[in-house]
């Protein structure tokens, strides 16, 4: 488990927001933003490294993930984004610049992705969201993601698409309402809804054939 925060609107994605969703999912974060026809990210970071990234870095918009470990050990290289290029998921990269990065909120089968890449590729290091950004750079074809159940978020250089039910709030995206207060109980890892909220679904929300250049 863990939250995806699509940030548009800097001013409203508070200290308050990122220290709580931190206390919750507090095995990792990452960040991505777009920058000079490519995508930037960082991860295993901490929430000083966060902060500071957002203060002083020259970006609008961008991405960030907080992770509780369910699927892949606790580990630096293990946090999100993934760099959507064979190379450097094999080299387990953390930081750098590339043509697209993959974010994931919710858990999948290893097992029967690796289905789906053990003949392609051998890696000792990985979780579901890794497998799965190894499966669509083989395939080349985002449009896989439709095919599970969690909640993604794929950074180009030209586009920001999410996939799956997510919460508009101040012209901020999350995967889940826990980053408000007063929306959940904490149990462990889980949480439930104390108030209704409106979600917003974004399969549709613009065409996959415009990655496939970047792929």
């Amino acid at each position: 488990m863990c939250i995806i925060c699509y940030v548009r609107n800097k001013e409203k994605f508070t200290d308050d927001i990122i220290n709580r969703c931190n206390d919750m999912y507090g095995d990792g974060i990452g960040i991505a933003w777009q920058s000079n026809n490519s995508v930037e990210f960082r991860k295993g970071i901490d929430i000083n490294e966060l902060k500071n990234i957002i203060e002083n870095e020259n970006i609008k918009e961008f991405v960030v993930h907080f992770r509780l470990a369910t699927s892949g050990e606790k580990c630096r290289e293990l946090c999100h984004p993934f760099p959507l290029n064979t190379e450097m998921l094999k080299e387990n990269k953390t930081e750098g610049k590339t043509n697209a990065v993959l974010f994931q909120n919710g858990t999948e089968s290893l097992i029967n992705i690796k289905k789906y890449i053990n003949k392609y590729i051998r890696d000792e290091k990985l979780s579901d969201t890794k497998a799965l950004a190894y499966l669509l750079t083989i395939k080349k074809d985002i449009r896989l993601l439709h095919l599970f159940n969690s909640k993604f978020v794929v950074v180009t250089p030209f586009k920001i698409k999410m996939f799956g039910h997510f919460i508009e709030d101040n012209k901020n995206y999350y995967s889940n309402n826990a980053y408000k207060k007063e929306d959940y109980n904490y149990f462990g890892y889980f949480w439930r809804r104390r108030k209704k909220r409106g979600y917003y679904y974004f399969d549709d929300y613009d065409s996959d054939s415009d990655y496939s250049a970047v792929m």
